[in-house]
C-alpha cells in the first residue's frame, strides 16, 4: 500500500514527492519521542516544522505581497510551486503529533506511519484521518469474509462520485466558470447573470466535494479500509452551526479540536468565545488558500457563527415554544443557502475585485432593491433554471452516497446520517443502475477539471 500511494502521489507531483517522504520521516521521529517525554517543547518545535513548511511552499507569495502592499519594502518571495495535498497531510500529521504528546498511542512502526500518511484514497483531498483511526485497519488488513460486500460497497459509491464529478460538478462548472470570467474582465452582469453564475458554483463545489469524499471512500474500501465520514449533505443545513457540522467534517474537527478549544472555545465569556469562532474561521478560510479572498471567506463564515449563536444564546426558548413549524424551517433553510451562496462568491473569485464585482451586479436595483419581478424573470428566462430547480431538488431529496448504503458502514461515524427510505442492496438490480451511472460518467469524460481541493 505504501509503495503505490508513492506511486500514485508521484504520478501527479513527482517534483515534490521528496517533501512528503521528509515530512513523514520528521514527524514519525517527532511523534515517537512526544510519547516517551510528553515535552511541550518538542510539540511546539514539531508544529513549527509543519507549519513552516506550508508556509514556505504555500503562503509566501501572500506574506510578501502584504508587506509589500502596507510597506515600501519590495520582498521577493522564493519561487516555490504549491506542492499537492500539502495542506492536508500537514494537518494530518499535526493531529498525529498533538495525540501522541497527550499519551495516546500510535502503535505504529515507520512502515504503518508512511502507508497511513499517503494512503492515497485520502491523500490529495482528504479526509483528514487520525492515525488510530488508520493505522489498525492497515495493520490487520482486510476481512476476507466480506471481501464481496466491500468490494460491491467500494465501487457503489466511487461510481456514485464519480458521476457527480464528470457528469453534474463538471458539467456546471462551464456556466459558473463564464460568469466569473466575465465579472474578472470586467463585463457587465445583470443581477440574474450574477446570481445564476454564483448558483452554479454552489452547486459546482457542492457536488465536486461530494464526489470525491465519495471516491475516496468507494477506494478506500475496495481495500477493506472505512474512511471517516467527511460530507453529510450539507446543503440540507438550516444554520450555519449545522452546516459546519455537514461539511468537510474531519477539517470541522480539526479546526474545533487543534485551535478552537485551545483558544477558550465557549468556556469564558462570550468577547473570548466570539474572538475564539473568528479566529478559527479566518484560520480555516486561509487554510483552504492564500489569499484576501480565502480570508474574506472565512472571515464571513466567522460573523455568520457569532451571529447564529447569539441567536441561539437570546432566544434560548424559541425551538421550545414550537415555533420551529415548516415555515419557520424553510425560512432557516433559505437564509443559511443565500448567505453560503454570497460567501462561496469570495472563495470562487481569484481576486476581491472580482468579487466585489459579482456581488455588486447581485444586489442592484434589479436584484435585490425592489426589481424582484425583473430578477425573477431574468432567472426564469435562464437556460439554467430547470437544471439549477432539479439539483436544488435532488439534494433535499434524494439519498447521499452515505444513506443510500447505510446499512453497509460506508465511512466511520454514521450515526450522524439520517435513514433514507431509499436504501442500497447487493442485488442484480442496483448492479445494472450502477453500472449505468459508471458508463455515463466514463462516456462523457472529457476535460481535465481538477478537483476544486486538489489546489488545497
Amino acid at each position: 500500500m505504501l509503495v503505490w500511494s508513492l506511486v500514485f502521489y508521484g504520478w501527479g507531483e513527482a517534483a515534490h514527492l521528496w517533501l512528503l517522504l521528509v515530512s513523514i520521516a520528521v514527524n514519525f521521529g517527532c511523534g515517537k519521542a512526544l510519547e516517551r517525554t510528553g515535552s511541550r517543547w518538542l510539540l511546539a518545535a514539531g508544529v513549527v516544522f509543519n507549519l513552516s513548511l506550508l508556509g514556505a511552499f504555500k503562503y509566501a507569495g501572500f506574506f510578501a505581497e502584504a508587506v509589500n502592499g502596507i510597506t515600501a519594502l519590495a520582498v521577493q518571495p522564493p519561487p516555490l510551486a504549491l506542492p499537492l495535498a500539502i495542506s492536508f497531510f500537514t494537518f494530518q500529521q499535526i493531529a498525529y503529533l498533538c495525540d501522541a504528546r497527550a499519551g495516546n498511542e500510535s502503535g505504529g512502526s515507520l512502515l504503518e506511519y508512511a502507508a497511513f500518511v499517503s494512503f492515497f484514497p485520502q491523500l490529495i483531498a482528504g479526509p483528514i484521518v487520525h492515525h488510530k483511526d488508520l493505522i489498525p485497519q492497515l495493520r490487520d488488513g482486510p476481512d476476507r469474509r466480506r471481501f464481496g460486500e466491500d468490494v460491491a460497497v467500494g465501487t457503489t459509491l466511487f461510481a456514485i462520485g464519480l458521476f457527480k464529478k464528470a457528469v453534474i460538478a463538471d458539467g456546471i462548472a462551464v456556466h459558473a466558470d463564464e460568469v466569473f470570467s466575465q465579472a474578472a474582465n470586467g463585463a457587465t452582469l445583470t443581477a440574474a447573470q450574477a446570481w445564476t453564475g454564483a448558483i452554479a458554483y454552489h452547486f459546482q463545489i457542492y457536488f465536486d466535494f461530494s464526489a470525491y469524499s465519495d471516491m475516496a471512500s468507494g477506494a478506500a474500501r475496495l481495500f477493506g479500509i472505512i474512511l471517516p465520514l467527511n460530507f453529510n449533505a450539507p446543503y440540507r443545513s438550516t444554520s450555519i452551526i449545522e452546516f459546519w457540522r455537514r461539511w468537510h467534517i474531519t477539517l470541522s474537527h480539526f479546526l474545533r479540536d487543534y485551535l478552537y478549544i485551545p483558544l477558550g472555545g465557549s468556556r469564558r465569556g462570550p468577547p473570548r468565545w466570539f474572538a475564539s469562532l473568528m479566529i478559527t474561521m479566518l484560520l480555516g478560510g486561509l487554510w483552504h488558500g492564500a489569499g484576501w479572498n480565502f480570508l474574506v471567506w472565512g472571515g464571513l463564515h466567522g460573523g455568520y457563527l457569532v451571529i447564529n449563536h447569539l441567536w441561539r444564546h437570546l432566544t434560548p426558548d424559541f425551538r421550545r415554544r414550537g415555533h420551529e413549524g415548516f415555515a419557520c424551517r424553510a425560512l432557516a433553510w433559505l437564509v443559511t443557502s443565500v448567505a453560503v451562496i454570497v460567501a462561496w462568491v469570495f472563495f470562487r473569485a481569484e481576486d476581491l475585485t472580482t468579487a466585489a464585482a459579482m456581488l455588486e451586479a447581485m444586489s442592484t436595483a434589479e436584484g435585490l432593491t425592489g426589481g424582484w419581478d425583473a430578477l425573477w424573470a431574468g432567472l426564469s428566462a435562464s437556460s439554467l433554471s430547470a437544471s439549477l430547480a432539479a439539483l436544488w431538488a435532488g439534494i433535499l431529496l434524494l439519498p447521499t452516497g452515505q444513506q443510500l448504503l447505510r446499512d453497509y458502514r460506508p465511512a466511520l461515524g454514521m450515526a450522524a446520517v439520517r435513514p433514507h427510505p431509499i436504501r442500497w442492496r447487493p442485488t442484480a438490480g442496483w448492479a445494472f443502475a450502477v453500472a449505468i451511472l459508471f458508463l455515463t460518467a466514463v462516456t462523457v469524460t472529457n476535460s481535465s477539471e481538477a478537483f476544486v481541493y486538489f489546489r488545497f
